[in-house]
């Protein structure tokens, strides 16, 4: 994120850095651990410092604590690919775009990160805070919640671990309205929803899926704070994904897992557009860490 660097990818970027530091163990150090990690950027580089006070702000507010944790430093870090989608550099410091392109049509927009949203109870007590990583606002009243994804979809997300606290939502309560046996099921210290004392999986909510990359329980608790926000201020609503997307690893690999990724969406959008067709939803790609070009839906 500093100079050409900037539109390398990631993985590309730290063996740059590697080869070209002057110090013997490149990486970010964490005092707990007592050691270098070397898929994480040392605070040397100055990635912090050449980030905007509002982009720092973001960050340093937001629950997840990124810098402290080193989190932003990750070398697949979707929070730092958030900021280099949607940030531009003006003489060596990042500031958030004041416009963007939406399907070729350059728009002024005001951008957040790591945005709260209200998930409430059915007796309006508030359950819990999700986080958008980006939240777009247009001058034309349209309003884009974008959660961003780096490596996240390598994962298996099948059981939905959904803590029970849900259970008193209108929105669990109307999907799951068709069982008879919901209930609650202990791992760990936590309790969590579960059906015929199994956790939930993307089936329960009417979806059949053959894979399991896109991360089904993060969308649900979106969705419920997108659906409070959009009841308290009646705004057209774009609900979409911006994901990285490795060719590199596609073309050696010959991975199909953006295929998979891409079944799994035009299944959950198809059933979900069918539930609450209020909302526009979508999804989008990079293949750099460098300012998205445009806003273009790939769901069709």
């Amino acid at each position: 994120m500093t100079g050409k660097e900037k539109t390398l990818s990631p993985m590309d970027l730290i063996y740059y850095l590697k080869i070209n530091s002057s110090k013997e163990n490149f990486g970010l150090y964490i005092n707990k651990y007592k050691r270098y990690y070397d898929r994480y950027f040392s605070d040397e580089i100055g990635i912090k410092d050449s980030l905007s006070f509002e982009i720092q702000k973001s960050y340093e507010n937001g629950k997840g604590n990124e810098f402290k944790n080193g989190k932003f430093y990750s070398v697949g870090s979707s929070s730092r690919f958030s900021v280099s989608c949607f940030s531009e550099n003006l003489n060596g410091k990042f500031f958030l775009l004041d416009s963007i392109k939406v399907k070729g049509e350059k728009k002024d927009c005001k951008i957040s990160l790591e945005k709260e949203l209200d998930i409430l109870s059915t007796s309006n007590h508030l359950i819990s805070h999700p986080q958008m990583d980006v939240v777009i606002n247009l001058k034309t009243g349209d309003i884009y919640f974008i959660e961003v994804k780096c490596h996240e979809i390598f994962d298996n997300h099948k059981e939905i671990k959904l803590k029970a606290k849900y259970k008193n939502t209108d929105f669990i309560k109307t999907q799951l309205a068709g069982f008879s046996k919901v209930s609650e099921l202990q791992k760990g210290k936590e309790n969590f929803i579960a059906i015929n004392n199994q956790l939930l999986t993307a089936e329960d909510f009417g979806c059949n899926l053959k894979t399991y990359h896109f991360d089904f329980k993060q969308f649900l608790c979106h969705l419920m704070g997108i659906l409070q926000y959009q009841k308290e201020n009646k705004v057209k609503v774009h609900f979409y994904y911006l994901f990285f997307k490795h060719t590199d690893y596609v073309n050696k690999e010959r991975s199909k897992i953006y295929e998979e990724l891409e079944l799994e969406l035009e299944e959950i959008f198809s059933i979900f557009s069918k539930k609450y067709n209020n909302i526009d939803y979508g999804y989008i790609y990079n293949d750099k860490f460098d300012t998205i070009k445009n806003i273009e839906n790939n769901y069709t």
